[in-house]
C-alpha cells in the first residue's frame, strides 16, 4: 500500500513544506516593514519637535508608505504549485538624507530630557551596620521623632528635625480629634497629637547640603522611611535608615542621652505600668484561690459577712 501511494504522500508533503516556507518568508517581510514604520511613527514626535524637521519627516513617511505598497503588491502568497519563484525589487538608488541641528531652547517649551535624573536608593541597615556608617564613613545621625520621644532618649550628638509636630490648632474638628486621641492613644501609649511638619525639608536643607551623608532614625522605622522619601525627592543622595528603628537597637550600641534606653523611648502612658498592675492582680487572684481551696469554712464565713446586694 505504501508503495503505491508513497509518491503521492511525498508530493503532498513537499507542496506543504514549500508553501509554508514561502508564507513564512512573506510574513517576515511584512513584519519587518510594519515594525520599521511603527518605530519611526513612535519616534516622530521627538524628532519632529526639533526646528526644521517637519519636511524631512513628511518625506520619510512617504518613502516608507511607497516601500510598503511595493512589497504588498510584489510579494504575494504563492499558488499551490511545486515550482517556487520569488521576485525582489531592486533597492532604491536615492538614499534618504538627514540634517542635524544643534539643540537649543524653544520659547514656551520645556526640554523634557533635561529633567531626567538618576535617583539614589535609600540604604536600609541594621543597628551594627549603622554604627559602622557613623564611625567609618562619616554619616551624621538625624533624629526625626517628635520632641517627647527625643527627650526621653536620643543618640548623643545627633541632629533633631521632627517629621511630625504637635498639633495645637483650635478649629472644631481638630479639638474633637485631639480630645479623642488624648483619651485613648495618648492615655495608654503617651503619644502626642501631631501633624506633619510643613518645614521639615527646608529645615534639613538649612543644616545640610544635598551631598551630606545622613542616617535617619525614628522609633519604629516608619517615620524615617517617610522622611527619606521626602529628602530623596529634594535631591539628597546619601541616605540610610535603621531597619525597625531605635526599638531594635541594643543598649550600648550608641552613646545615648536621656532618662531611658533608646529601645524604650517609645513607651509611655499607662502601658509603662501595665506590667506592674498585671503582676499585682495576678498575685491577689492566686492568693484568693489558695485560701478558698485550703480553708473553705473560713472562706464561707467571710462570704456571709459580706453585705447582701
Amino acid at each position: 500500500m505504501m508503495g503505491n501511494h508513497g509518491i503521492t504522500f511525498a508530493a503532498i508533503g513537499g507542496v506543504y513544506i514549500g508553501v509554508e516556507q514561502l508564507m513564512q518568508h512573506y510574513r517576515m517581510k511584512r513584519d519587518f516593514v510594519n515594525g520599521a514604520v511603527g518605530g519611526f511613527v513612535a519616534g516622530a514626535p521627538f524628532w519632529a519637535s526639533k526646528e526644521g524637521a517637519f519636511q524631512q519627516l513628511f518625506l520619510l513617511v512617504q518613502h516608507w508608505q511607497s516601500l510598503l505598497q511595493q512589497l504588498t503588491l510584489e510579494v504575494k502568497p504563492p499558488e499551490l504549485t511545486l515550482a517556487r519563484s520569488t521576485t525582489l525589487t531592486p533597492p532604491r538608488k536615492d538614499p534618504l538624507k538627514f540634517r542635524t541641528h544643534h539643540a537649543r531652547n524653544i520659547p514656551g517649551k520645556t526640554n523634557c530630557w533635561r529633567k531626567l535624573g538618576i535617583r539614589a536608593e535609600v540604604n536600609y541597615v541594621n543597628a551594627e551596620e549603622a554604627k559602622k556608617l557613623v564611625a567609618a564613613e562619616g554619616y551624621v545621625v538625624l533624629d526625626v521623632r517628635d520632641i517627647t520621644q527625643y527627650e526621653r532618649a536620643h543618640i548623643k550628638s545627633c541632629y533633631h528635625v521632627p517629621l511630625f509636630i504637635e498639633n495645637q490648632d483650635n478649629d472644631l474638628g481638630t479639638i474633637i480629634k485631639r480630645t479623642v486621641h488624648n483619651n485613648f492613644s495618648g492615655l495608654f501609649f503617651g503619644l502626642p497629637f501631631t501633624k506633619p511638619n510643613p518645614e521639615f525639608v527646608e529645615s534639613v536643607k538649612g543644616q545640610f547640603s544635598p551631598d551630606s551623608k545622613l542616617l535617619l532614625v525614628c522609633q519604629e522605622g516608619l517615620r524615617s522611611t517617610a522622611a527619606a522619601n521626602k529628602l530623596e525627592q529634594a535631591g539628597f543622595q546619601n541616605i540610610a535608615c535603621i531597619t525597625s528603628g531605635l526599638q531594635s537597637v541594643k543598649p550600648g550600641t550608641f552613646d545615648s542621652e536621656g532618662s531611658t534606653e533608646l529601645q524604650n523611648a517609645g513607651k509611655a502612658g499607662l502601658i509603662t505600668i501595665q506590667g506592674k498592675i498585671s503582676a499585682v492582680l495576678g498575685t491577689v487572684l492566686i492568693c484568693a484561690y489558695l485560701f478558698i481551696t485550703f480553708f473553705p469554712e473560713q472562706a464561707e464565713k467571710l462570704f456571709q459577712l459580706a453585705p447582701a446586694s
